[in-house]
């Protein structure tokens, strides 16, 4: 284990230009190369907008041969027949410019399996390969009526590190932080969209998470003011003790942080939550943890 440069994005995209956001992705990935980060985080939806557009993750033929999907990969490729939808490039184009720049990226979008919507975040690794994808678990109430709920927790094998994603909601369950973490995680990546009135209630949840699971946390959120409602920014870096390594303005602003991964290991000391975790007992009373 070593260290890691992790980026934020903590821009404002545009609800509904795809192209837009798609134009700004691209150049934050530029921003992130000159800053040497390993990896770029954006908000919560950020590529398709709230406008809840899904877009197209494009099928192998249809990248270039530096970007081909994994062979085993059961991300969607097709979307339901639309003028509006955006083009199967838009992430082909992404994934060529993390190669060029050796940037990996974690974006927020709506995706489709051609049936369903759901909340994602794609993963796109600095050899511009797409590493998968994660579907938001927990729904607020106003997303249930256009999104479907994703069924699995994937913890990402990358070169560097193994990564867990959540996305705004899910950061309010500790099963989920807890699952990935057992399952190997090391860093928690959050892309969020909190208001101002949800930054404290957050920032104890993601701390709570750090700690409790001994990972680092990283949350992108939305930064402005969008159809009245104002996005919170506070963006920030939280290490496996759960203190918070820096946290970012409530304006736009793309920042970047180091974290040491030997940390996790020796921030444990007597407080090895994990190994400490008594499932044998949790079982008899009725809860079934991993």
């Amino acid at each position: 284990m070593g260290t890691l440069r992790i980026a934020i994005a903590q821009i404002r995209g545009s609800k509904d230009d795809v192209t837009q956001n798609k134009k700004r992705i691209m150049e934050m990935i530029e921003r992130a190369c000159n800053l040497q980060a390993d990896y770029l985080v954006f908000p919560e939806c950020f590529l398709t907008g709230s406008s809840q557009l899904p877009c197209e993750l494009p099928s192998a033929s249809e990248l270039p041969s530096s970007c081909q999907l994994p062979a085993s990969s059961e991300l969607p490729r097709e979307l339901p027949a639309s003028s509006e939808l955006p083009s199967a490039d838009l992430l082909s184009d992404i994934c060529a410019h993390a190669k060029r720049y050796e940037v990996g990226v974690i974006i927020g979008m709506v995706e489709s399996d051609g049936e369903h919507l759901y909340n994602a975040a794609v993963l796109i690794g600095k050899d511009g390969r797409i590493a998968g994808s994660y579907r938001k678990i927990h729904l607020f109430e106003y997303e249930q009526s256009r999104f479907s709920p994703g069924r699995e927790l994937p913890v990402f094998e990358l070169p560097e590190v193994r990564m867990g994603i959540m996305i705004n909601h899910d950061m309010e369950f500790p099963e989920v932080a807890r699952i990935l973490a057992i399952r190997g995680a090391q860093l928690l990546v959050v892309l969020s969209s909190g208001t101002i009135l949800d930054t404290e209630r957050d920032t104890l949840y993601l701390r709570g998470r750090a700690m409790e699971n001994h990972l680092f946390v990283v949350v992108a959120n939305k930064v402005g003011l969008e159809e009245n409602q104002l996005f919170a920014g506070n963006s920030k870096w939280i290490d496996p003790t759960g203190s918070i390594l820096w946290a970012c303005s409530q304006n736009e602003e793309v920042s970047v942080q180091d974290i040491d991964l030997n940390e996790i290991e020796h921030t444990k000391g007597a407080l090895d939550y994990l190994k400490n975790r008594r499932p044998d007992v949790y079982a008899k009373e009725g809860y079934q943890p991993m």
